[in-house]
């Protein structure tokens, strides 16, 4: 009786059916070598393999000669766990490969363009729907941005989440502790456990934070005299238009809006960014008086 060596070769993947989620797969050269070979019988290969079992086999073709290899190709679900191994049959006698295990090609990963909402001068939220088109595989999203024009991408708050399946999925993380009037760019990065296409990006997508709210300091008064003085304060616009500012005043303190000053200076414009100092004259005060006063700031 013959003797015969079998050993499982190697498997080869195909092309990607996106729509039917199946691939194309090629198991290859599953060698064997007979021992004392009566070349009036042919040599019987097959591939057998499967989903966690072997239940499933593609026939390979008859050889002849001591030595050769067989291949056969099959069409496989995509992202799958398959183990497989190599078997040839001589006369009575059959030997069987060592069962190897592999992961199936992946379907590609897709994602809708990430969406900003909620901006303000320091703060936005950057969302993105995207399916992970997994199996067998675990897909691991986050959300990243960037200042536009900085080479570096920060890792939005919250870290990543790991999804699976082929259903639409949503990620969202809040941004805060932007600077105010600023482009910003952010995607969505996903890695995936799969044989094939582990790493993924969306498109990217911008917003600009609005601009930083205006700002206003009230400085001393100068030019005091017996009865009269100079306001002066220094307001910053930080670039949003239709700013105005103006001082409240009287003999008692009004407090922190304008409304409860007795009195009230004309208003002023400003436009631009920068500290830009202002100030107002008043006239006919009563001597040895203690005046309160106090900058506001509207846009």
């Amino acid at each position: 009786m013959a003797r015969i060596d079998c050993q499982t070769g190697y498997s080869t993947p195909g092309s990607v059916n996106q729509g039917a989620r199946t691939v194309g797969w090629t198991f290859n050269q599953s060698h064997y070598h007979v021992n004392l070979w009566d070349p009036t019988q042919n040599i019987f290969c097959d591939h057998e393999f499967g989903i966690g079992v072997l239940n499933q086999n593609i026939g390979g073709p008859e050889l002849s000669g001591p030595d050769n290899y067989s291949s056969g190709s099959t069409t496989l679900v995509c992202d799958k766990d398959y183990i497989w191994r190599g078997t040839a049959f001589h006369v009575d006698t059959t030997a069987r490969g060592t069962i190897i295990g592999f992961r199936s090609y992946a379907v590609t990963a897709t994602a809708s363009a990430p969406t900003s909402s909620a901006i303000t001068s320091s703060t936005a939220t950057i969302a993105c729907n995207f399916v992970p088109n997994t199996d067998a595989s675990i897909a691991t999203a986050k959300m990243q941005y960037r200042q536009l024009g900085s080479g570096t991408w920060l890792d939005a708050p919250g870290g990543s989440t790991d999804y699976s399946g082929y259903s639409q999925q949503s990620i969202s993380r809040n941004l805060t502790g932007l600077l105010g009037g600023i482009t910003y760019q952010f995607k969505l990065v996903m890695t995936r456990t799969t044989a094939n296409e582990t790493s993924f990006e969306s498109s990217i997508s911008n917003f600009m934070t609005l601009p930083d709210a205006p700002t206003i300091t009230t400085n001393q008064a100068s030019s005091v005299a017996a009865h009269s003085m100079t306001l002066n304060g220094t307001v910053n616009p930080n670039g949003v238009a239709g700013v105005q500012v103006r001082f409240g005043w009287g003999t008692s303190d009004g407090g922190p809006t304008s409304a409860g000053w007795a009195n009230k200076t004309p208003y002023q414009n400003f436009s631009g960014s920068g500290d830009q100092a202002f100030s107002a004259g008043l006239l006919v005060l009563g001597t040895s008086t203690t005046y309160f006063y106090r900058a506001f700031v509207e846009w």
